[in-house]
């Protein structure tokens, strides 16, 4: 019996032997490592509403049971980078807009997020920003850019156009705004709650050209610089299309002429005329501007609806000053240097008389019934009056010394003349062609014009560097308005 006892034991030996056991540090037996059987990831949906907007995502590894396993380590992914990356810890960045999945993986068992980008506008801006029309009827186009909270764009949304008054502009479903009356408006766009706004306002303006390589902009109702808008020469003569949209101003140095929009008094065009260009009008229709050039000996006829000189018409000695008839079919320029007047026919763009004046005439206007035309001259310190039916001088005014510029009211009643030595303005009634006022003002008034309710005349004085506002009403200077170094020629907006 003994030799069985020691097989079996054997046996019972090599059955132990066989087992497999995990044992702690001290020698314990230690439970297998947990598997897993899912994957959460939270939050499960998410939507961002901003380029470059984050968020972050969390992953937790499950037993079978539900219980969670630590120290797992997941792989992130994104179904489309091109909407929305993701980093090695789950943080989401939003690159455009779209929807992706954003996926967490571990041990080969994964869950994924559903993650949409969707910018939401976060502010408007509404360009220009700020915008004034001179004149009823004139319009400016706006345009609002809706952006996120980081400020990249967002796709187009409808928007919402709204005034302030309408009784002042009125604004359309695309944004054209348009002028009604004088005042101050707010003109804002809506689109998903969020709004941006320009203000604009409505009213006459005078622009005052600065031999300071600027152009001062004058709101006629506060009597305040609203803008000035450089320029790169020496600004001498400005005229302003009937309709008041441009601004046409000459530079001295540079025989060239600047467009200024009025809406945005920027310059939007440049015009290469002759040398030292000078004076400038503007046909009734707004179809052509008439500019003398005083070294040149010669008018460019600039077309305003192309901007190009489309006519050069040679004069007599030195061309300074310009004014068109009301019916548009006569220039009158004042030549210095040959002391007379040479009258352009403007359908055929050629001298058609010349008339003998004082000596060295200088500004020169037309009554708005265009029988007359009163012409400034310095050399003589008068003013001729001048016939338009017979090209005949018919008057002669004395003033005071050296008349460089004349302006009329709109009834015709009364022409104003800045002297530019006696540092006052003359002012002659049409009626009887006599002097019944004299205001005094700055040093040297060089330019004068007449607002077009003829209630103020504006007088530019040079040595002074500002301008001279006198209530025609009484023939006193009301305001002084500070602008830029050695004003020159001045034109204010129509406005009807």
């Amino acid at each position: 019996m003994k030799p069985i006892a020691l097989t079996l034991l054997g046996i019972l030996t090599l059955c132990a032997c066989g087992e497999e056991t995990t044992t702690g540090s001290g020698g314990q037996q230690q439970p297998p490592a947990p598997t897993v059987a899912s994957v959460v990831v939270t939050p499960s949906t998410a939507t961002l509403v901003s380029l470059g907007e984050t968020v972050q995502l969390n992953a937790s590894a499950q037993d079978a049971s539900g219980n969670s396993i630590s120290g797992k380590t997941f792989t992130w992914s994104s179904s489309d980078e091109s909407v929305a990356t993701v980093n090695a810890s789950g943080l989401v960045l939003a690159i455009a807009n779209g929807a992706t999945t954003i996926t967490a993986t571990t041990d080969g068992v994964q869950d994924s997020a559903s993650l949409t980008v969707a910018q939401e506008a976060s502010q408007i801006v509404v360009t220009p920003f700020a915008a004034r029309l001179v004149t009823i009827g004139l319009t400016i186009q706006l345009a609002a850019s809706a952006s996120d909270a980081n400020g990249n764009p967002t796709p187009q949304q409808p928007l919402t156009w709204s005034s302030s008054d309408q009784n002042v502009a009125t604004v359309s479903a695309t944004g054209l705004v348009s002028a009604v009356a004088p005042g101050s408006v707010t003109v804002t766009a809506n689109a998903g709650g969020v709004s941006g706004s320009a203000t604009i306002d409505v009213g006459t303006v005078a622009y005052v050209a600065q031999t300071s390589t600027g152009v001062s902009v004058i709101a006629t109702a506060s009597n305040t610089v609203v803008a000035t808008v450089p320029k790169a020469d020496q600004s001498f003569g400005v005229a302003i299309t009937p309709d008041g949209a441009f601004a046409y101003v000459t530079n001295q140095n540079s025989a060239q002429v600047s467009v200024i929009a009025t809406a945005s008094n920027t310059v939007v065009a440049t015009v290469f005329v002759a040398d030292q260009s000078a004076g400038v009008a503007i046909t009734p229709d707004g179809a052509f501007a008439y500019v003398t050039n005083f070294i040149s000996n010669n008018v460019s006829v600039i077309a305003t609806a192309s901007n190009t000189v489309v006519a050069t018409v040679p004069v007599a000695g030195q061309p300074f000053g310009v004014a068109i008839t009301p019916d548009g079919a006569f220039a009158y320029v004042t030549n210095q240097g040959t002391d007379n007047v040479s009258v352009i026919a403007t359908a055929s763009n050629t001298v058609v008389a010349t008339v003998p004046v004082g000596l060295q005439p200088d500004g020169v206007a037309i009554t708005p019934d265009g029988a007359f035309a009163y012409v400034a001259n310095q050399g003589t310190d008068n003013v001729s009056v001048i016939a338009t039916a017979s090209n005949t001088v018919v008057a002669t005014v004395l003033v005071g010394l050296n008349p460089a510029a004349v302006a009329i009211t709109p009834d015709g009643a009364f022409a104003y003349v800045a002297n530019d030595t006696s540092n006052d303005v003359s002012v002659i009634a049409t009626a009887s062609n006599t002097v019944v006022a004299t205001v005094p003002v700055g040093l040297q008034p060089f330019g004068v014009a007449i607002t077009p309710d003829g209630a103020f005349a504006y007088v530019t004085n040079l040595i002074s560097n500002n301008v001279s506002v006198i209530a025609t009403a009484s023939n006193t200077v009301v305001a002084t308005v500070p602008v830029g170094l050695n004003p020159a020629g001045v034109a204010i907006t129509p406005f009807p």
